[in-house]
């Protein structure tokens, strides 16, 4: 399935979105503040094209096709257990406890469970590592 590209219209008008990290003809990524809250929407059973709507974008502009796949970006990210990154990849830096403790309740949350979800994940990695060793250890 080909993207619809965006007119230098549709550039100007996403760009002034605050929820917009960048955006070309052919792409749009957003910032961590924007994944955050349209997963926490999506969590709560709201449509995408809904979020998108409410966060201030024109669904028609961003096409149905794009705004499904943000939202299985989103997802993806939010499921790695690594956070949100600004953008298409770059990791944004973890925040410290001080950090946290000045955000919303409802961002902190989303914080606090995606650093939850990726030290279970690395918990769950140490012990195949420690079992791995101990069983060839057994064996020789």
């Amino acid at each position: 399935m080909k993207w619809k590209s965006f007119s230098t219209e549709e550039i100007a008008t996403l760009r002034s979105n605050p929820y917009t990290y960048k955006v070309t003809d052919r792409t749009i990524a957003f910032t961590v503040e924007f994944k955050e809250i349209f997963y926490s929407r999506l969590q709560e059973g709201i449509t995408p094209s809904t979020i998108v709507s409410k966060l201030g974008y024109d669904p028609e502009i961003l096409g149905y096709s794009r705004i499904w796949g943000i939202s299985q970006h989103v997802r993806a990210e939010a499921d790695s257990g690594e956070g949100f990154h600004e953008g298409r990849g770059k990791q944004v830096k973890k925040a410290t406890a001080s950090e946290i403790s000045e955000m919303s309740n409802s961002r902190a949350l989303i914080k606090m469970q995606n650093e939850i979800n990726f030290l279970r994940q690395e918990m769950d990695f140490l012990k195949k590592i420690m079992q791995a060793d101990r069983q060839n250890g057994r064996k020789k």
